[in-house]
């Protein structure tokens, strides 16, 4: 799957979760900054698990505090199949 499809299913699950545009997220945005609190991020990151069919880790998840650390962490697992 290209960086770019990635990118567009991760900003339309962060957007309906968040009830925003996706034109608010910036690739540098974290989550609390876009309004989001604890109960919206798991639920993110819930609704990225189902969509590209993976599990992220705990731990792994913790760490995933951008939208970009989440596009790359998607990218690197699901391009390395």
């Amino acid at each position: 799957m290209t960086r770019q499809k990635i990118t567009n299913k991760i900003l339309a699950i962060i957007s309906n979760e968040l009830k925003i545009e996706s034109k608010e997220i910036i690739s540098e945005s974290t989550f609390y900054s876009i309004g989001a609190d604890t109960f919206d991020i798991v639920e993110i990151i819930i609704e990225i698990e189902k969509e590209f069919k993976i599990i992220i880790p705990d731990k792994i998840a913790l760490g995933l505090n951008t939208v970009t650390s989440i596009i790359n962490y998607i990218d690197i697992t699901i391009n390395k199949k």
